[in-house]
């Protein structure tokens, strides 16, 4: 029963340890790369949870959205495709170490598809920019500039 204990306590500290070198080790420029893929990954599994946490709370954009507004368009289009893929290309940062700022510039194409009525959701080759600020040794989404979605 000691070795058992032992040994939680063990795997524990290691999982524990290797939490925070990753986060102590880790560059701005991986942090940003790692945050977009989260975001990705949220949007096409429907983790509303997951991406309103990598949103700052004073998020705006051009289409006049906030963060509850985004994270509530997200939902609404999420809940009408049963399958989504995204696919980011030719990904670019920029990082102002000064100001504790970031921008990344990429291609999407983002597919969805609803089983049984044949709807589909398309973006092809759009280019998206997205800004991120530094608050509190995490980086967060503040502002995105993309195009309207085209339903078909």
């Amino acid at each position: 029963m000691k070795r058992v204990l032992l040994i939680v306590i063990v795997v524990v500290a290691v999982v524990m340890l290797w939490q925070l070198g990753r986060r102590w080790l880790s560059s701005d420029d991986q942090l940003i790369r790692t945050l977009i893929t989260t975001m990705q990954r949220a949007v096409e599994r429907n983790k509303i949870l997951t991406l309103n946490d990598c949103i700052a709370s004073d998020y705006t954009d051009e289409h006049g959205l906030d963060r509850s507004s985004l994270l509530a368009a997200v939902r609404a289009t999420r809940s009408q495709y049963d399958i989504m893929f995204i696919q980011i290309s030719d990904l670019i940062l920029k990082i102002n170490v000064m100001d504790q700022t970031a921008q990344a510039a990429f291609t999407v194409s983002v597919a969805g598809h609803r089983s049984g009525s044949g709807a589909k959701l398309t973006m092809d080759g759009d280019h998206v920019q997205l800004f991120f600020r530094k608050a509190d040794d995490e980086w967060k989404l503040v502002r995105a500039v993309y195009p309207a979605i085209e339903w078909k």
